[in-house]
Order: C-alpha cells, then sequence, then structure tokens
C-alpha cells in the first residue's frame, strides 16, 4: 500500500510506493521494471501518472498521482452496483460506426498491455474522476504480437489463458474489462465458482446469466465482448471490431469516459 505525502512546492498529495531493494527478487524486480516503463509512456487524465522515481541505496521510491477516492471494488461492494448511470452512458453515446479494439484504452495506443485490469485497480481521484492503476503486469507488446505469461486475477481471465499455449494481450485486456463491465452493472461477477478449477471449466464453457434487467443494449455490449476467440482467429482479423456498426459504444466510456455523478451535500 503506497504512503501519502505532500509535495513541498505545491502541497498536493502524492503516493509513493517505497520498495526494500534487498528484499525484491528478480521476478518482482522485473514486474517492477516492466511497471516503471509502461507508467512513463502513458499520460492520460484516466491513468495513474507516475510522476518520478527515486532511488537511494537500499529503497526504490515510486512517486505517483494520489487518487483518494478508493478502489471502484469497493465503491460497488458498499454502495452498490452502477447500472442506472452506466445504461445512460450507452443508451445515449455518440456515433454509429465501429471502433477498433486497440482504441478501447489509451495505453493500447502505446502497445501496453495491462494484464490485470479489474475492480481493485480502477481508483476513484475525486467523486467525478477515475483512473487506471496497477501496471505491475504489464508489458509492451504489438496488436499481432502473442504472450505466455498467464497474469491477473483468474475470474477476470479469458478463455485463452487457461486454453492455448499462446494469446494475444489486447484481447486478454478487452474480456477483462467485460467482466469489469458486468460486474459495474449487477453487483456480481459473470464466472463464480469455489475452486480454480470450476472457475476455469465455467469460464472455457461460457457459462453466465445475463439480468434479465439490463436493457437490451447493454445485454448487446456484455455479449459482444465476451465472446471467445481462439489466437488464430484474432489473428486473422488485423482489425477485430468488438460491435457492429449499430453498436459504436464499447467499453471506454463505461470505463473511463463515463464520469460517476457528483455527489449531492
Amino acid at each position: 500500500m503506497p504512503a501519502v505525502f505532500r509535495r513541498v512546492k505545491t502541497k498536493a498529495k502524492v503516493a509513493i510506493k517505497i520498495l526494500d531493494k534487498t528484499k525484491l527478487d528478480r521476478k518482482t524486480q522485473r514486474l517492477l521494471s516492466r511497471e516503471i516503463s509502461s507508467m512513463e509512456k502513458l499520460h492520460h487524465p484516466n491513468i495513474i501518472r507516475l510522476y518520478e522515481v527515486v532511488e537511494t541505496l537500499s529503497k526504490l521510491h515510486l512517486v505517483m498521482e494520489y487518487a483518494g477516492g478508493g478502489e471502484l471494488f469497493t465503491k460497488i461492494s458498499t454502495e452498490g452496483k452502477l447500472i442506472n448511470e452506466l445504461e445512460v452512458a450507452i443508451e445515449n453515446f455518440p456515433g454509429n460506426k465501429p471502433i477498433p479494439t486497440f482504441s478501447l484504452l489509451p495505453q493500447h495506443d502505446n502497445n501496453i498491455i495491462h494484464r490485470d485490469l479489474k475492480a481493485e485497480n480502477v481508483f476513484y481521484a475525486s467523486n467525478t474522476c477515475v483512473k487506471v492503476g496497477d501496471f505491475g503486469f504489464s508489458t509492451i507488446s504489438k496488436r499481432d504480437e502473442t504472450l505466455k505469461t498467464f497474469c491477473g486475477s483468474p475470474p477476470y481471465a479469458a478463455p485463452e489463458l487457461f486454453r492455448d499455449e499462446n494469446y494475444i494481450g489486447i484481447y486478454v485486456d478487452i474480456w477483462a474489462l467485460g467482466i469489469l463491465l458486468y460486474f459495474m452493472m449487477t453487483g456480481s461477477m459473470p464466472f463464480r465458482a469455489d475452486t480454480v478449477g470450476k472457475l476455469k471449466k465455467c469460464i472455457l464453457e461460457g457459462t453466465y446469466t445475463l439480468p434479465p434487467c439490463l436493457s437490451e443494449n447493454c445485454q448487446k455490449l456484455i455479449k459482444g465482448v465476451l465472446q471467445p476467440l481462439p489466437v488464430a482467429e484474432c489473428k486473422q482479423q488485423q482489425n477485430l471490431l468488438i460491435f457492429t456498426e449499430h453498436y459504436r459504444l464499447v467499453l471506454t466510456p463505461a470505463i473511463l469516459l463515463w464520469q460517476p455523478k457528483l455527489t449531492q451535500s
């Protein structure tokens, strides 16, 4: 858990992740290096900013943007699902043309794959702004390049992570966004089980239930995203489109462009 400090000059709060270099094994060092490399390349209002890295003989300090509103997971767990706000965003999102999946998230335009998108890694910077953070499992990968390492949380894992030897990173992120959207709209996870083995079976079978309270467009959006695609099929579609031309809305407005309403005092 990062510590919170104030900058001397600006008095603005920052989050500082302090790491003991003597306790970092090779795997942790590799993940940390990727996290720093990814965050240094990303400057977007809905992504946690890395301001600087300060190194001493024994410590490593990552000075990051402070998002003090807590996790999206905690918000939904304590205050309930966001179905009303999201349905408004989905029904009113402008445009009627499909867009390629690589435009879903800002990091994808930089060939950065997050690989651990989940409600615990989306943070409220304020009542009106959410930000994606924790790039510890991220990697740089071209749009048609395959990866091998299983990363992230099993409930958010795409079928190909369990099924195939290789996977394409961007589609794994897209699947995780679909799981996240389902959680935001229902307050529960689409795939649930008491063991990882049973969870894997559910994900591979694609068995989940859409609550009837969701609008037709919301259901179509979730179904359109949570589609298991083998790597071979993904590689054949250079511009894989998640949606038809009538549903330009994908996940960006729900997660990044959608802003929570101001709480009325």
